[in-house]
């Protein structure tokens, strides 16, 4: 009852949510021999093999062991219909599960999908008079650069910029593709994910090497003429892991760089926006930071997924993305605000 009502005072403030969810172990490996344990509802407990009996505690929203399904974790997500922009980023080191959490297979879809077609059949089925319309972007940030996941690569396409003018941040040429179906949806994900930055290192054969960013920009225009705009920014972070654990090499270790570089920033952020005093929060460091200033500037609601490995070896990373995790767990946004006015979606929410 008592972290039941300290998580509504925490959402009630506009605290970032995290879930943290647990991946099972690999391979042949025991798993009774784990440094994750489950002590109680909401909790993980992490134990570091350089330090025998030195547990570290964590306490999130919701805590999901290793045999949570896909299913049971959506239902702590959040929908983006009532009018409220909804940012739900995935966070943890390489192979930790943050894509599977977020894509999931073609016969047990992640959050992304799950997301999608919650809002796809409310919007189908709602009996208030709405009418919706539904539009997608998908983008990566690699090596600080934005690549526009949607448009084939090779082919001739606008400089992509940033901006915040409107309050709200948008891409500049960033391709667009209306929608009205899961099946629409499908295909321009699954194109935008092959045409995603992969590469191998130490922790993972085809490891992502950029931050992807799928948007779905949503408008419903009400009997009395007034247009509800929101957006759902579904996020894959690329591994948080540090730069000695990679054995990163050449272009590997450029991306490596890059990658914590705005992950970095991205801590710089949360801990501006946690502090007592009013310091200037530093959204331009990164692109990524830029990018989702409106989705951690109070106008949102936010939700982070943070995955972790169950494995001894990977302890410490564990740690600290936990860590990081619960720093953003005390991060107050600011309670979220509707967005409902007359003007239309694209002057506001879209290039």
């Amino acid at each position: 009852m008592r972290r039941a009502l300290h998580n509504r005072v925490m959402e009630l403030q506009g605290n970032i949510r995290v879930l943290c969810r647990c991946r099972p172990s690999r391979g042949d490996l025991d798993a009774s021999i784990t440094a994750a344990k489950f002590p109680e509802d909401g909790v993980i407990r992490i134990t570091r093999p350089d330090h025998e009996g030195d547990d570290y505690d964590f306490e999130f929203d919701g805590v999901f062991s290793p045999s949570a399904s896909q299913t049971t974790v959506f239902e702590s997500v959040t929908s983006a219909l009532d009018g409220y922009s909804v940012c739900i980023f995935a966070y943890g080191q390489t192979g930790s599960g943050k894509t599977h959490t977020m894509e999931g297979s073609p016969d047990d879809r992640g959050v992304n999908f799950r997301a999608i077609e919650a809002i796809i059949n409310t919007a189908k089925t709602h009996s208030n008079g709405l009418v919706y319309d539904l539009e997608l972007s998908m983008l990566e940030i690699y090596n600080e650069a934005i690549r526009d996941l949607l448009r084939k690569p090779g082919s001739e396409s606008p400089r992509l910029d940033i901006t915040t003018a409107t309050g709200v941040s948008i891409v500049k040429g960033l391709d667009i593709k209306r929608v009205s179906t899961m099946e629409e949806i499908e295909v321009w994900i699954a194109r935008g994910a092959s045409h995603r930055a992969a590469g191998a290192h130490a922790l993972n054969k085809d490891s992502s090497r950029s931050h992807s960013i799928v948007t779905l920009y949503i408008k419903g225009t009400m009997p009395s003429g007034d247009i509800l705009r929101s957006k759902l920014n579904l996020v894959d972070l690329a591994g948080s892991e540090r730069l000695d654990k990679t054995g990163a090499t050449g272009d590997r270790l450029t991306e490596a760089k890059a990658i914590n570089k705005s992950l970095s920033a991205l801590g710089d952020v949360i801990a501006a926006l946690s502090s007592e005093k009013k310091v200037h929060v530093p959204f331009r460091n990164s692109k990524l930071t830029y990018l989702l200033q409106d989705s951690l500037a109070g106008d949102s609601k936010a939700l982070m997924i943070v995955t972790a490995s169950p494995e001894i070896a990977n302890a410490n990373e564990t740690i600290c993305s936990l860590k990081f995790a619960s720093r953003c767990h005390d991060c107050a946004l600011g309670v979220a605000r509707k967005n409902v006015g007359r003007k239309p979606l694209l002057s506001k929410f879209r290039p």
